[in-house]
C-alpha cells in the first residue's frame, strides 16, 4: 500500500512539473522569424505572436484566445505582434503572415 502511494505522489509531481511550463517557440523561417506562445502557468497569462519578414513589405502577426478574443497587428517593414489574455488549461492560437 505504501509503495502505490509514492508511486501516486510521484505520478503527480512529475505531471505538475512538465504543465507548469510557459510554453514559448522560436520559428525560424525561410524569410522571416516567428516568435509565439503563451507567458503564463498552464497556458495561462498572455498568448502572443510576433513576426518579422525581411523579404516581404508586410509582416503580420494575429492570436485568437480560448475565449475567441481576436487580435491582429499589420506593419510595414517592421515587427508585427499581437496578445491578448490566455486562459490555463484552454487552446489558445497564433498565427503570422506577410504580403
Amino acid at each position: 500500500m505504501k509503495a502505490k502511494k509514492i508511486f501516486a505522489i510521484g505520478s503527480l509531481a512529475a505531471i505538475a512539473l512538465t504543465a507548469t511550463a510557459a510554453s514559448a517557440t522560436t520559428a525560424y523561417l525561410d524569410h522571416g522569424i516567428w516568435k509565439y506562445g503563451t507567458t503564463g502557468l498552464c497556458g495561462g497569462g498572455t498568448v502572443y505572436s510576433k513576426y518579422y519578414d525581411w523579404d516581404y513589405t508586410y509582416s503580420q502577426a494575429s492570436v485568437k484566445n480560448a475565449k475567441g478574443v481576436y487580435r491582429k497587428d499589420v506593419q510595414r517593414n517592421a515587427q508585427a505582434s499581437a496578445s491578448a489574455k490566455a486562459y490555463a488549461f484552454q487552446v489558445d492560437h497564433a498565427y503570422y503572415d506577410f504580403y
